[in-house]
């Protein structure tokens, strides 16, 4: 037996076989071609929204891809009649050929298997092939958000956010819902809801800040709002999704909340003054201890080094201590604009904030930055020196902060006063509705009854707030008598209480005449508050008046006599035996300023109108008061007439502040008595209030009022100049009788000042003259400012009245320091053709506006440096971190974008 293997047959092959000369007929072993695939191509269309760049495949077969991902085959062929594409366990799909290519396109939304089936016509056989696409669904997106509020208000706040999608985000908004709520704090009607977009910066990850004033949303008390953000992607196959962040709520506080919120904060802020007053106390004893242990001592040591540093540390303490006090203080008063308080009350804030910011600016660390150079000097003589200024630095710190102390409890009971009177006029409003109803019948007795109980409570808890008042005034220096307020307060509650008791028993008109009695009871009360709040009331007012007369007119004549004493000075040769009374004169002064100083000190406790630096003026004059005495007897005639031209200088700063105060004083009681006999206010104003604008009464028209004042001041000071000139021509004998009888009949002398008027020597009546002036002149200015503050709100700030203010500060302190010159004419004449100037741009402008028709804008409120220096810091840590490669595959990308959460 024979046999023969071919191998590997490729082709056709014939053969035959031969044997003992015999030979077979041809055979033929012929080759069947089997279909063969000899490439083929994947085209990956990917979904624009990903922003991938489509590519091209070779001979892969298992593709992982995003949702929504087109891909088209290309086969390469040989001996293939026949390609099927089956997409799982799916029938498969015959694909269309063209030459030996194949093709087929499907675009895939899940993970899917297919099989490529392969076949020709001559083998029954088929081939497949198995493989799979893995489909990457489209992720939700995410999104954080920090939320930072103003530490002043909570009305502003600032959201830090960064949203991040695997493709994309598409857009992120600002959501907010608003609830009314009724007196129980109970839903009422539908929500009113609403969006705001947020700027972003596509990408995958994106970091976004938006601000949020509350106060555009136009909430009222007890409204409840709540809101967040949303992120969207750009997701092109399913439609965008939105992924919401955690959701915020605020709630603006009830009338009732608002009140019990501001008094809590009020007496947190007068505890924390009180507190600090103790810790400048403490300081003190510290600087008086060291000065005795540094006389003792040759040397200064490290000791000494270390309780330096510890008196440093506890003065740094106490400025933070401020500092945050008057932060608190800021945000009650903002806290406070959401009530409806007096002009008065809100100037006494501000008036508070002025003297806040006074005790801030105080001289304390710059003199603990001189200490602490001194002692790395180890500079026994110059640390002692040091610590004497200190120590005056901190009796007139100890002042101001007995002056906030008052003034604060003052204003704390002026707010209580003021609300207590609210709730007073409300509740004589519900009794007279309620004495309606009772004389027409319109309820039954059972009703009236129930409604007048419902009062009394409300009377009930007027009670406890006075007795809450009663607390504060009892712990002031400066009391307030409340026996008048009280009675009311009694017969109100008797009457409503009897008026109750009689609804009981059926005696309606009885009722009716306790609870008329209850309704004017409570309008006494609550007109008395607020004649008190407001500044005491008529008789206040006048005692007041008669105190700032007085110490201004001690302040003149303590001026004349320090101006007498230096030309005194000035002529008595140190020689002269008579030269020791100009010593004994100036400490006779020295006492006198002292009395005057302390009456100055008890009003400023009592005024808020008094300027803040007003103690600083008064220890500058004590101090030049002492300085003076000491050059007198040590002979340094020089020295001691300087520091005696400064007495008079802060005497003179005094005098225009309390002039300043005086005519403010007597404004209001000029209101007070119009008020109350009935005459018509003024056009703009309302009962209880300070004077508004007129109508009509625009920044130009303002300006020409301080013009014709300036001209007549400028007229006053030229009359003033040619009658001293005429004085010096004339001698000085001739010109004191001329002068006396005459005074107070020249332009601008008119007003209060005290003094002696003409009946003393001459040049006390010219130094009065010039007093007046003065006053008249920071009058003026302080006028302008207060219409270039008004232009500028409305942004027409003009740097030409900057300019006339500056000119008249000049002007001002020339006069004060009686340098009467032509400088100061010329100055004026400058000053009246820039008023001329500005006045007339005015006009131009204020027509401008009258013909142009402008659209309604918004007004954006400015965003507070606290929020602004956090976003800064926000900002430079995202700065600092983001660095993801833009060239990066999708799957990197995403590791970096984890990590970078993770750090943050």
């Amino acid at each position: 037996m024979f046999t023969h293997t071919f191998f590997k047959v490729a082709k056709n092959i014939e053969f035959s076989f031969v044997a003992s000369g015999f030979e077979s007929e041809k055979l033929l072993i012929k080759t069947l071609s089997k279909p063969l695939i000899k490439q083929f191509k994947v085209s990956v269309d990917y979904p624009d929204y990903t922003g991938r760049k489509d590519e091209m495949l070779d001979n892969i077969g298992d593709i992982i891809a995003p949702q929504g991902t087109t891909l088209r085959w290309v086969f390469n062929t040989e001996h293939t009649d026949h390609l099927v594409f089956a997409l799982g366990n799916a029938a498969g799909v015959e694909m269309p050929k063209q030459m030996n290519q194949f093709f087929y396109s499907y675009r895939f939304m899940k993970d899917t298997s297919y099989n490529i089936i392969i076949s020709n016509n001559q083998i029954q056989k088929k081939d497949t092939m198995h493989y799979a696409v893995s489909v990457i669904p489209d992720q939700f997106p995410s999104i954080n958000v920090q939320q930072y509020n103003d530490s002043l208000t909570e009305n502003f706040v600032l959201f830090v956010g960064e949203a991040g999608d695997d493709y994309g985000i598409k857009s992120v908004a600002l959501h907010y819902n608003i609830q009314k709520t009724n007196e129980k704090g109970e839903p009422v009607g539908a929500l009113k809801s609403g969006a705001m977009p947020v700027s972003i910066t596509a990408g995958t990850s994106t970091q976004f800040n938006q601000f949020l004033d509350l106060e555009q949303l136009h909430l009222n008390a007890g409204d409840k709002l709540s809101y967040y953000f949303s992120a969207c992607d750009n997701d092109g196959v399913n439609g965008s999704k939105c992924t919401k962040s955690a959701t915020f709520t605020y709630e603006k506080p009830t009338a009732k909340k608002l009140d019990s919120l501001i008094e809590k904060n009020q007496e947190q802020v007068t505890k924390d003054v009180n507190n600090a007053a103790k810790q400048n106390d403490k300081i003190e004893k510290e600087i008086k201890q060291m000065q005795e242990k540094l006389l003792q001592k040759n040397e200064l040591d490290w000791q000494d080094q270390k309780a330096m540093e510890e008196l440093m540390e506890r003065n740094e303490n106490m400025q933070k201590q401020i500092e945050n006090i008057q932060k608190k203080f800021e945000q009650n008063n903002k806290q406070a604009k959401e009530k409806e308080y007096s002009d008065e009350l809100k100037e006494k804030q501000e008036n508070m904030e002025k003297l806040l910011d006074e005790l801030k600016k105080n001289e304390l660390n710059e003199r603990m930055k001189k200490m602490e150079e001194l002692m790395k000097m180890l500079n026994k003589d110059k640390l002692m020196e040091q610590l004497k200024q200190m120590e005056q630095d901190n009796e007139v710190m100890e002042k101001d902060l007995d002056r906030v102390v008052e003034m604060m409890k003052q204003l704390e009971r002026d707010m209580r006063l003021e609300d207590i009177a609210k709730k007073a006029e409300e509740l004589a409003k519900k009794q007279d509705e309620l004495n309606k109803k009772n004389d027409n019948n319109a309820l039954s007795k059972d009703e009236l009854k129930k409604q007048q109980d419902a009062l009394n409570k409300e009377m009930e808890d007027i009670k406890k707030d006075i007795a809450q008042l009663e607390k504060v005034n009892e712990s002031m220096k400066n009391k307030m008598d409340m026996s008048d307020m009280k009675k009311d307060e009694a017969v109100a509650s008797e009457s409503m209480s009897k008026s109750s008791n009689q609804l009981s028993s059926g005696d309606k008109s009885g009722a009716s005449k306790s609870g008329k009695n209850a309704k004017e009871a409570l309008e006494k009360m609550a007109q008395k508050m607020k004649e008190a709040a407001g500044g005491g009331g008529p008789d206040q007012i006048e005692v007041d008046i008669k105190a700032t007369r007085q110490i201004l007119q001690n302040l003149i004549r303590m001026s004349f006599s320090q101006e007498d004493l230096i030309n005194v000075v000035k002529k008595t040769s140190i020689a002269d035996p008579k030269y020791v009374e100009n010593t004994q004169q100036q400490n006779k002064l020295k006492k006198d300023s002292k009395m005057i100083a302390d009456s100055l000190f008890a009003l400023s406790k009592r005024l808020p109108k008094l300027a803040s630096t007003v103690n600083k003026e008064i220890d500058a004059v004590n101090r030049n008061m002492e300085s003076a005495i000491n050059y007198l007897e040590f002979r340094a005639v020089p020295q001691a007439t300087s520091n005696q031209q400064y007495v008079m200088t802060g005497a003179n700063n005094l005098a225009l502040m309390l002039n300043e105060v005086l005519q403010q004083l007597m404004q209001q009681q000029a209101e007070s008595q119009s008020q109350a006999s009935g005459s018509c206010s003024k056009p703009g104003s309302k009962p209880g209030k300070k004077p508004g604008k007129k109508p009509g009464k625009g920044a130009g028209m303002q300006l020409g009022d301080v013009i014709s004042q300036q001209q007549k001041l400028g007229d006053a000071m030229k009359q003033l100049m040619d009658k001293m000139a005429k004085k010096g021509k004339d001698g000085e004998g001739k010109e004191g009788k001329q002068g006396q009888g005459k005074e107070g009949k020249k332009p601008g002398e008119n007003g209060s000042g005290g003094g002696s008027g003409g009946q003393g020597e001459q040049s006390q009546g010219e130094s009065e003259q010039m007093a007046r002036i003065a006053a008249q002149q920071s009058a003026l200015r302080k006028q302008l400012n207060d219409i270039n503050n008004e232009l500028r709100k409305e942004g027409k700030s003009s740097e030409t009245l900057n300019k006339i203010q500056q000119d008249m500060d000049r002007n001002e302190t020339d006069i004060v320091n009686k340098r009467l010159t032509n400088e100061i004419l010329n100055r004026q004449s400058e000053i009246m053709s820039r008023l001329l100037e500005a006045k007339e741009a005015m006009r131009q402008q204020e027509q401008g506006e009258q013909r142009e028709s402008n659209s309604a804008k918004e007004l954006n409120r400015e965003i507070p440096q606290q929020l602004k220096d956090i976003l800064k810091s926000k900002q430079s840590v995202i700065d600092y971190y983001k660095t993801v490669p833009a060239e990066l595959k999708p799957q990197y990308k995403k590791m970096v974008e984890d990590y970078y959460q993770l750090i943050k």
